[in-house]
């Protein structure tokens, strides 16, 4: 191997490296928003657990 593809595969490494580094950001910020959501789902089911039968409650809220 001449030294000019040594380092073409050494910057073929690194580009690979910062891709597999920026996709494991991208992973690690869509884990942390549906950890959060499931905290705020399972906080609203204990609030709503708490009223009174009752109670009216809307199931869903949309956009029209």
């Amino acid at each position: 191997m001449s030294a000019d593809s040594k380092s073409l595969e050494l910057y073929d490494l690194k580009q690979e490296i910062v891709q597999n580094s920026y996709k494991h950001k991208i992973i690690e910020k869509n884990v942390n928003t549906i950890t959060v959501n499931l905290k705020k789902n399972d906080i609203i089911e204990k609030e709503i657990d708490k009223l009174d039968d009752a109670t009216k409650v809307y199931d869903r809220i949309g956009r029209m």
